[in-house]
């Protein structure tokens, strides 16, 4: 569903477990983006993911800020933030917003927002990540995810306004 009002795109995903049995599952969705900008969310920590690398976060202004570096080995984190994720890419701000969830109902091994980082500047995954639940036979569960666009200014530097601006963008 497109809405031109705020500039944005709503897209829900269905689960339907078709089996005879309970299902675990969790939502989720991975964009592929330009290695080079700056990815940020609101968080107080990053964790590496698995025995992977970790990503050169900064903390400040109430969120976790990542400038797209060149090194040459993959990386990748799990991170438990608000419900959204903002990437900025030359004078384009993307916002993904999706339903926040807590630490403890992410999938085993997974969390709410996931960055996997590709080496040498290829490409990056931004990834959300729904609830880890049950479905029973015949059960449906749907997952909605509201896309943003807007223009930006450059260069686009960490601050609280930025942060400001895409919580008051995605009430």
């Amino acid at each position: 569903v497109a809405d031109p009002t705020d500039c944005s795109i709503e897209i829900t995903y269905s689960i339907i477990n078709e089996t005879d049995e309970i299902r675990k599952v969790a939502p989720w969705e991975v964009t592929r983006t330009p290695n080079g900008g700056m990815i940020f969310f609101e968080a107080d920590e990053v964790s590496p993911y698995k025995d992977m690398e970790p990503l050169p976060f900064t903390f400040q202004h109430g969120a976790a800020w990542y400038e797209i570096d060149t090194e040459r080995f993959y990386r990748k984190i799990n991170a438990d933030g608000k419900g959204w994720i903002g990437f900025i890419y030359n004078a384009m701000l993307v916002v993904k917003k999706f339903q926040d969830i807590d630490q403890n109902m992410a999938a085993p091994g997974e969390a709410e927002i996931q960055l996997y980082v590709h080496g040498g500047r290829t490409f990056i995954e931004i990834e959300s990540q729904g609830a880890y639940t049950s479905l029973k036979p015949g059960e449906k569960l749907d997952w909605t995810v509201k896309w943003f666009l807007i223009d930006m200014p450059r260069p686009a530097k960490p601050s609280k306004a930025l942060v400001n601006k895409v919580k008051k963008m995605i009430k």
